[in-house]
């Protein structure tokens, strides 16, 4: 709870952590990234000209293209310039991985059986696309069309995503992060996905004894599932049918999973369209109407300007930084985490004092922290309160004082002993967590330093 007093008195950022900010966008994890190369740019031209050959939407074929930028991370730009309400992607429903469609082993699971219906347990989806994505990077090897074929030879290296996300990060790496909300979030979903693991290899046992022994080749183990759990949960997106029936559905779509993250600097966004057809109980009449089909589709909700990047807000899941961490694999940038409409900073940055654990951003601390202080102060050395506005300048400039001795230890140099090249991932990102946290914390403290200042 934060009191709208606190909240005005705080509205402070410094401008040396707005400058630092403002310079940087956000991605998808760089483990997206780091192995795009010429030929992955052409993969992802042949890929745009033949989902939208299949469309037989030639306006927008050769939009898109596939770029590096100054940090070596690829993201999808466009090479002229797109105005607000302008299409800038339309994936056919037909070539997305969706969860209401398991493979069939998956389904004559006794768990995922006839009873054990979509609708009831849509809670399950990350395990019926990770089968999904089983389903055509193995079962289906050998069978797949063009367009499959493209959109898997330009999935991220499995090793460097997996090193990415911290639910496969040691304990050491996890702890140095000094973040419990990120370990706990790490733990919940570790043992989350022993349920997924196990459905889906119990499945796949299943399918491959009912085969010859020539296609045990394509048997798969708990590495191959893990990778698609992985796939899934940094490229998947949820979207809801714009007819309001059924419930919302979650898509995995070639060319838009490539699509960076925003945040409040995003440029378009995403939706599913022309779904009617998909659903028995609305079928248009109108001829112009039936030749369509549904698909994800996606509009610049800004002019894009040639060569500039496509940018969605990858929403809820992306803020504040842990969680955005914990999902996806990247820290976001500052931009991306404040609500442009509604003027909030979703940033945050947790700290202890007395053994008790408060969260602030770069502008507000919270209610309680300042009444601890205040009661500290009002015991051990005689300061009296304000009850109408207990944050007086000498609880901030206590609060700024114990933040600052916080931020510093957040800057503390790792030592490089041994570790593997994943591990050393693991414990850079862990690393550019803390520095986010610690400009955060430096930002806090300025701006309190200047409110006691200012009522001094």
């Amino acid at each position: 709870m934060i009191t709208p007093i606190l909240t005005a008195a705080l509205a402070y950022t410094s401008p040396a952590f707005k400058e630092t900010a403002q310079n940087e966008h956000n991605h998808r994890s760089t483990c997206s990234s780091s192995s795009s190369t010429n030929t992955d740019e052409h993969a992802f031209q042949v890929l745009c000209e033949k989902l939208t050959s299949i469309q037989d939407e030639k306006k927008q074929q050769g939009l898109l293209y596939l770029a590096l930028d100054g940090n070596g991370v690829r993201g999808v730009r466009v090479r002229e310039r797109v105005e607000v309400g302008q299409e800038v992607l339309r994936v056919p429903l037909a070539h997305c991985l969706r969860d209401d469609r398991p493979p069939k082993w998956l389904d004559e699971m006794e768990s995922f059986s006839h009873d054990d219906d979509y609708e009831t347990h849509v809670d399950k989806w990350s395990t019926r696309l990770a089968a999904s994505m089983i389903d055509l990077q193995f079962q289906r090897k050998g069978k797949l069309d063009e367009v499959e074929e493209m959109w898997m030879s330009l999935l991220p290296d499995p090793l460097t995503l997996r090193a990415s996300l911290p639910v496969h990060w040691s304990e050491e790496a996890l702890t140095s992060t000094g973040c419990t909300s990120l370990q706990m979030a790490s733990d919940a979903a570790y043992f989350a996905r022993a349920g997924a693991v196990n459905v889906i290899l119990d499945g796949n046992k299943a399918l491959q004894e009912s085969k010859s022994d020539e296609d045990i080749e394509n048997a798969i183990g708990e590495s191959e599932v893990q990778q698609a759990l992985d796939l899934v949960q940094t490229r998947s997106c949820r979207v809801k049918r714009h007819d309001g029936f059924g419930p919302t559905l979650r898509l995995i779509a070639p060319i838009f999973d490539f699509i960076n993250h925003g945040g409040s600097i995003a440029n378009s966004s995403f939706k599913l369209e022309d779904d009617s057809l998909d659903n028995m109980y609305v079928i248009s009449s109108e001829e112009s109407e039936l030749n369509k089909k549904p698909a994800l589709v996606v509009r610049a909700t800004k002019a894009i300007e040639a060569d500039n990047e496509v940018l969605i807000n990858y929403g809820d899941s992306a803020k504040p930084e842990w969680k955005c961490l914990s999902s996806y694999g990247f820290v976001p940038s500052s931009p991306c985490l404040v609500d442009e409409d509604h003027d909030e900073d979703f940033s945050s940055a947790e700290f202890y004092m007395n053994g008790k654990r408060y969260e602030i951003n770069s502008s507000i601390i919270p209610t309680d922290l300042v009444l601890d202080v205040a009661d500290i102060l009002r015991a051990e050395e005689g300061v009296e309160v304000d009850e109408d506005n207990p944050l007086s300048p000498a609880v901030a400039k206590h609060i700024a004082a114990r933040v600052s001795d916080v931020a510093c230890q957040l800057i503390d140099q790792d030592t490089n002993v041994g570790r593997s090249p994943a591990e050393q991932q693991a414990f850079e990102n862990a690393s550019i967590f803390r520095r986010s946290q610690h400009e955060i914390l430096v930002a806090c403290a300025a701006g309190l330093r200047e409110y006691a200042a200012r009522l001094s």
